[in-house]
């Protein structure tokens, strides 16, 4: 165990804390309202934001799942990146252009203009909910792997954690949590990147190894092209199934459209969302290479994919590089935790407590109850990791099984009101409770487990053949045909769609 850290790793660790305090009083000098705030006064680089969208989505979870998937799978998992693609695509041409010609603070604030309010304080709420969750699970996870890496006590590596992500989201606002993405984001590409040449030089052919493995046809192919959908992962399941799971979270989720809207045009816009996939997909392979290169590292001795990362740096890392890896633990859970905290409070204040308010709030107190909610979400996140801490495993696979499944039928009522003109509100309503009916009938009887690094059901459902990826597709397929079904049959008159 690295419970005895040198004093060089201390100082890394504590350099990265010091930046971190840094960049938000900074952050918070620049301020001048709560536009500022809430959206870094829309004109933040475009580059910083393509680096805070995926580590918000890299989290320690991501981390340790595909290191470890690729140290049991080998480079199967990377045929994902073709949905994660796809999803950005269709996000380029079809979602940012209606959120960047309706000047909006929150994704929902659409579905309002389109739909009305129910449709719009649905889906914030089912967020909150969603984000929530996963906030206080990244928080727990991180605490656990830390507390193998270090003699530091699970409890109190959660509030570690959370107290540093809150404190410094609620001071410095966007601004701060996107430039801290961006340094927590190289630290992770920096640990990764040294770690991966440490391995290699404990090689005979070096990265030659690691490409002979990945090709090697005893292991699992890179691209598997079966069209069944009780086989996950494929080609087909991560183009359709988990590239619209990609497509709800890159293009509904007030996390990533939060900073689409940080952007100062659509062309800004456009380029951070397609940067963000290219380093998602850098990473995704850095991570799995580490992986392959493990597995020849230690022979190939049976190890759960959870514990893959966690032996490698508690038993091999040298000084210096274990302190960067030990900062690269909180980073990827940071970076998570202070967007999740950080646009629910923005959520909050602009879909809820603005909303029912008959006046607009002053600027000033609008700022400061941003703050406070800010604060409320982090000391909620801690609650919820500590809740996650006493509850044991399966509670946990349960729970990110059910992320999974939220993500279709709000990715339904927006296509409805994209797509559509003809359908109303009660008309995507029903169609979203019947997505969900759907969901909760046929994808939740047989599910034990979930696959940590895609965060899907692993299992096939029920009786009829289909994975648990496919949840989500369902989900959205069926709430936009039920909805638009109803809509033509009803022969309700078209709509006008504000966009």
């Amino acid at each position: 165990m690295i419970a005895a850290l040198q004093p060089l790793d201390w100082i890394i660790v504590g350099a990265y804390g010091a930046a971190v305090v840094l960049i938000a009083t900074l952050a918070k000098r620049k301020q001048k309202d709560s536009e500022d705030y809430l959206l870094g006064g829309r004109s933040l680089p475009w580059w910083l934001i393509g680096m805070s969208i995926i580590a918000t989505a890299f989290s320690t979870i991501s981390l340790l799942g595909w290191t470890g998937k690729g140290y049991n799978d080998g480079p199967r998992w990377f045929q994902l990146q073709a949905g994660e693609l796809a999803a950005i695509a269709v996000v380029c041409v079809l979602f940012l252009p209606f959120f960047a010609r309706l000047n909006l603070t929150t994704a929902y604030e659409y579905l309002e203009q389109r739909f009305g309010p129910r449709a719009r304080w649905l889906a914030s709420a089912l967020f909150h909910v969603t984000v929530l969750a996963r906030a206080g699970l990244f928080l727990f996870l991180t605490a656990r792997a830390l507390a193998v890496f270090t003699d530091i006590e699970v409890e109190t590596s959660i509030l570690i954690v959370g107290l540093a992500a809150m404190v410094y989201s609620s001071t410095g606002g966007l601004g701060a949590v996107v430039w801290t993405d961006g340094l927590q984001l190289l630290l992770v590409v920096v640990g990764v990147t040294a770690s991966i040449v440490l391995i290699l030089g404990d090689l005979p052919g070096g990265l030659g190894d690691v490409i002979d493995l990945a090709s090697a046809p005893e292991r699992n192919p890179a691209v598997n092209f079966d069209p069944s959908p009780a086989q996950w992962p494929t080609f087909w399941s991560g183009l359709l199934a988990y590239g619209l799971l990609a497509l709800s979270v890159a293009g509904t989720n007030q996390q990533a459209v939060q900073r689409y809207l940080a952007c100062k045009d659509l062309r800004a816009s456009r380029r951070a969302a397609l940067l963000s996939w290219a380093l998602g997909a850098l990473i995704v392979l850095l991570t799995l290479g580490m992986g392959m290169a493990l597995y020849l590292k230690y022979g190939g001795r049976p190890l759960a994919s959870d514990d893959v990362f966690s032996t490698f740096v508690r038993d091999d890392l040298p000084t210096g590089l274990a302190g960067i890896m030990i900062a690269a633990v909180f980073a990827a859970s940071m970076s998570s935790i202070d967007s999740s905290i950080h646009s629910m409070a923005t959520a909050t204040l602009v879909d809820f407590v603005e909303r029912i308010r008959r006046e607009p709030l002053a600027d000033a107190r609008r700022l400061r109850v941003a703050r406070v909610l800010t604060l409320v979400y982090g000391v909620l996140a801690v609650g919820a990791a500590f809740y996650a801490m006493r509850q044991g495993r399966d509670v946990i696979d349960l729970l990110l099984t059910w992320l999974g499944f939220l993500a279709g039928p709000i990715l339904g009522l927006f296509l409805l009101g994209m797509l559509t003109r003809r359908v109303r509100e009660w008309h995507a309503l029903v169609g979203v409770v019947a997505g969900y009916g759907l969901i909760l009938l046929v994808f939740t009887d047989k599910v034990l487990s979930v696959a940590g690094a895609a965060g899907a059901p692993t299992t096939v459902a029920g009786n009829l053949g289909v994975h648990g990826i496919w949840a989500a597709f369902s989900g959205c397929a069926v709430a936009f045909g039920v909805a638009w079904v109803i809509a033509f049959a009803g022969g309700a008159r078209n709509t006008t769609n504000p966009a």
